[in-house]
């Protein structure tokens, strides 16, 4: 393989620390340090600050005191992982709301498996949620999805669980946007571009979550085999009709040669009682009857259950009618000179004695059928004595849209192009073409990942794109299947702020805690203690002789201590300077050491419940659904006891692999 040395932008020694042991500003950052630490580490109950407000209270201490400076504190913070950070969510917000989890439980309920080939899906499918949409975002997806099937199914939900937790951490290793210590690593070492990191940490998060798929199947197969998913016909039938739920409830039209269907004639378009149906002319009521409508083929003309009525414009519609006398739907006819000429001939003078002359207008307005005699037309005086006053924002609304035919060649190109345009996107339902536009986006927002622009301004324009969108399609959706003669120019469609949805999509509390310790971090970093640790530990990671393994064994193993005690993002922020340190004696150790720090650091997440966001979120889902007294009992895996099980092991197993593999590699 070739080598790919990696040593950073900063070829110098590191920066030695600003204080000694007897300045008061080092006592200030190590006791403020020791306080936000012992808030994540435990909450309590007597002080129930939380890490967030620990952190930023921190952060504050350590700036007011002047440990360090605003300008060294804003320089210490990494923007570009909080954008990326906050473009990610807002993702993930719009991809849950367009229904993505109706499809992923269809995915993994297609074909009627066994509870261990629904297991080995699970295991597959955290692992890929991981590596594209972050670890949290695949248990965002999965948890709640299983454990719907797990309760209907009346399978055990522990192996699941646990398979998710587990595979959504380790596939998460494989790309930088997988996890916020990725994306810190890349941050500390812009050379590393998303297309390198993928390939030598893509390998071994690919092969680690294999080994933890079989590992599970192997541990949980006696629980599992020999039992059959209940009520699976149903779950799938759910599935399927979330999906269509989705569509809120917008018509529907079926072509089929000659054909159209159209059902639900009054949902979501604002149709109800005394409400101008088409070319702004006739008013009907309608009532709800619940039965569909027989298809009317084109140009054909009413039978006895249909009645005819003509409005202002000359224009003649076929209303269908149910059995109790109320109106289900309305189909235009077109315009018929012929037949009209051959109506107006044949009234006979009886006709129009047949019924007496109507007091008002809104007679001939309402709906009349066909077994009846001739319709009755007024004469012109009296259409003139009933006149209306102009209503020049009513002839407004009545204009039809058209444009003059173009001229120029440049506007006959364009007009030609958007009547084809016109063409294909009638064929589309108004959704579809939405999740095509949302599929575009986020194609090529990984796409310019790959060809190195900024991770963290690309994902955010990308979130942002996808709010755009919305805006200007999503309010539009429930009325633009439905072919309307007259335009609406006053729409009341209420469009909803997109600065709502981002403060509900991200995760603010978690940029705020990010904010908070990268100060708080770089106020030790002036204190010696970094140094000093740092050197107890030298001549076993940096010997003076040049020994690849034994640096690697040391480096892996003071990463994992370091992670199990002050957690995983403080440990990125104190080790990365040193792999520049290691390099410069063991230049060797510049092609797997920043790969290294990121795979210790994501795999020792699986080693207890609750190191990592994916762990966290499947353990808490679980939790609840078993407080609000779910009917599939089972270990939770946010015990301790339950969790060691499997997972110590396991990934003890899984971490001597991905080290493994990114040394060969290199």
């Amino acid at each position: 393989m070739s080598n790919l040395t990696v040593v950073g932008g900063n070829d110098g020694d590191i920066p030695g620390p600003k204080y000694s042991y007897s300045d008061g500003k080092t006592w200030i950052a190590l006791g403020t340090f020791l306080m936000v630490w012992l808030l994540l580490a435990k909450q309590w109950k007597i002080f129930p600050f939380g890490r967030t407000a620990g952190a930023l209270f921190g952060g504050g201490v350590i700036v007011l005191s002047g440990v360090i400076t605003p300008e060294e504190a804003l320089h210490s913070v990494s923007s570009n992982t909080l954008l990326l950070l906050s473009g990610l969510m807002v993702i993930l917000s719009k991809l849950e709301e367009k229904g993505l989890t109706s499809v992923f439980k269809r995915a993994l309920l297609l074909g009627h498996p066994t509870p261990l080939g629904l297991l080995v899906r699970v295991s597959i499918l955290a692992g890929v949620l991981g590596a594209t949409v972050m670890n949290d975002g695949a248990a965002i997806f999965l948890s709640t999805v299983l454990v719907g099937i797990c309760e209907q199914g009346e399978i055990p939900i522990e192996p699941y669980a646990m398979a998710l937790a587990m595979n959504a951490n380790l596939g998460s290793a494989a790309t930088i946007i997988g996890n916020p210590k990725n994306m810190i690593v890349h941050d500390e070492m812009p050379s590393i571009d998303f297309l390198a990191f993928s390939t030598r940490m893509g390998v071994a998060s690919c092969l680690a979550t294999l080994l933890n798929t079989a590992l599970v199947v192997a541990f949980y197969y006696r629980d599992l085999v020999g039992k059959r998913i209940k009520r699976m016909k149903r779950m799938m039938r759910d599935a399927v009709e979330d999906v269509f739920d989705e569509e809120d409830e917008a018509e529907e039209f079926e072509e089929d040669g000659d054909t159209v269907v159209e059902s639900d004639v009054d949902s979501d378009i604002g149709i109800g009682e005394e409400t101008p149906l088409i070319d702004g002319g006739i008013t009907v009521d309608i009532e709800e009857t619940g039965e569909p409508v027989p298809p009317v083929r084109r140009g054909s003309w009413p039978t006895s259950s249909t009645e005819e009525t003509h409005n202002d414009s000359g224009r003649s519609n076929i209303v269908q009618a149910t059995t109790n006398g109320t109106v289900s739907a309305v189909h235009p006819r077109p315009i018929n000179l012929s037949e009209i000429a051959r109506r107006m001939s044949n009234d006979s003078a009886a006709a129009w004695k047949a019924e007496p002359r109507p007091s008002n207008v809104d007679v001939h307005t309402t709906t009349r059928f066909q077994s009846f005699p001739t319709s009755l037309r007024p004469t012109p005086s009296y259409i003139f004595e009933q006149r209306q006053p102009l209503n020049l924002t009513n002839l407004a609304q009545t204009i039809p849209r058209s444009v003059p035919y173009p001229t120029t060649v440049p506007g006959v190109l364009r007009y030609h192009f958007h009547l084809a345009a016109q063409k294909v996107l009638h064929r589309i339902s108004p959704r579809t073409l939405l999740l095509l536009f949302y599929t575009i986006v986020i194609g090529g927002m990984y796409a310019l990942f790959f060809a190195r622009y900024p991770l963290g301004f690309t994902c955010l324009t990308a979130a942002m794109g996808l709010l755009f969108l919305d805006c200007l399609w999503g309010p539009r959706m429930d009325v633009s299947s439905v072919q309307m003669a007259a335009p609406n120019l006053h729409s009341e469609t209420t469009l909803t702020d997109p600065t709502e949805l981002i403060a509900e999509a991200v995760n603010w509390p978690l940029i705020a805690y990010l904010f908070g310790i990268f100060m708080v971090l770089e106020g030790v970093r002036q204190t010696p203690v970094p140094r000093d640790l740092w050197r107890l530990f030298e001549p076993i990671i940096a010997p003076s002789e040049p020994n690849l393994g034994q640096t690697v064994l040391a480096f892996c193993g003071l990463t994992i201590v370091i992670c199990l005690v002050f957690t995983s993002i403080p440990s990125v922020v104190l080790l990365a300077p040193h792999i520049r340190q290691i390099t410069r004696t063991n230049p060797a150790f510049g092609g797997v050491g920043w790969f290294l720090l990121a795979w210790c650091v994501t795999a020792c997440g699986n080693l207890t419940p609750f190191g990592s966001v994916a762990g966290l979120i499947v353990s808490e889902v679980c939790k609840e659904d078993e407080q609000e007294g779910s009917k599939n009992k089972g270990r939770w895996i946010g015990d301790a006891k339950v969790w060691c099980r499997f997972a110590l092991w396991a990934t003890i197993l899984e971490l001597i692999l991905g080290v493994g593999v990114i040394v060969w590699l290199a």
